[in-house]
């Protein structure tokens, strides 16, 4: 089983959210279709987050995470929102301070 089918057990487990999981290079990426989705991976797996801007009032959110917490596969999930977009509260203490949207 490679980390794409392994990420989409642990989605249906859970019942998270994704259009499309495809393995690269040894990784999930799971597309989701905003920041609510990613919210939920959040919850359900915690991890990391990063977001930047990719113009036109549009910014790139990434969850960063495994397939089970503190071990497992690599994932990552990846959320579009507009640049006023706000993610929920109780995801602040995820995200990255190094990363922005400009």
């Amino acid at each position: 089983m490679n980390p794409a089918v392994r990420t989409e057990i642990v989605a249906d487990l859970n019942a998270l959210f994704y259009f499309r999981i495809a393995e690269h290079h040894g990784t999930a990426h799971v597309f989701t279709t905003g920041l609510t989705d990613l919210e939920d991976w959040y919850r359900a797996l915690g991890g990391r987050i990063t977001h930047q801007d990719d113009g036109n009032g549009l910014t790139h959110w990434t969850l960063t995470t495994l397939t089970n917490r503190t071990t497992g596969d690599p994932v990552i999930v990846h959320a579009p929102a507009l640049v006023t977009d706000q993610i929920d509260a109780d995801c602040n203490s995820a995200i990255d301070p190094t990363s922005h949207a400009a």
